[in-house]
């Protein structure tokens, strides 16, 4: 019976959007039945799947790591996971720039008590996979000083 209601459980997770279905594991960051490591591994991978181009999977772990340690303790509600999410969703689809989208997932951690040292580390792996996904932020482009000869 017990796998039975699994195997449900599992189709009706593949039927969900991306997006709620990475929330429902960001809530779950504190539920006693599931390993950070196998929470950090889903959502690994479910981030994976989502970006634009393709991200090491070294990256996408590390983040994941830092993020579900990060959010260990925190007791979130749904609308706060699917703030987060979202701004997560936006770093990997690479919609803007790289600097920006970072920044609001750091601003939402700090807005979920996430120390500004574990903020640090989440933001500097979150920006490796924005910087596979998108490349690296434009950045002004200097005209050269161009110098004539003096005859």
């Amino acid at each position: 019976m017990l796998s039975l209601l699994l195997l449900a459980g599992a189709m009706i997770a593949q039927t969900r959007s991306p997006h709620w279905a990475i929330t429902d594991l960001l809530m779950t960051t504190n539920d006693p039945a599931v390993t950070q490591d196998s929470l950090s591994a889903r959502l690994a991978e479910s981030l994976q799947q989502e970006a634009r181009s393709p991200v090491s999977k070294a990256s996408v772990e590390s983040f994941a790591r830092s993020l579900v340690a990060g959010l260990s303790g925190k007791q979130l509600v749904q609308a706060q996971a699917s703030n987060l999410t979202t701004r997560i969703l936006a770093v990997v689809h690479g919609a803007e720039p790289n600097s920006a989208t970072v920044r609001r997932v750091r601003e939402a951690l700090a807005r979920l008590g996430v120390d500004q040292m574990r903020q640090a580390q989440i933001a500097r792996r979150l920006m490796a996979i924005a910087e596979q996904v998108r490349g690296p932020d434009d950045t002004p482009i200097r005209r050269p000083l161009l110098l004539r000869p003096r005859n």
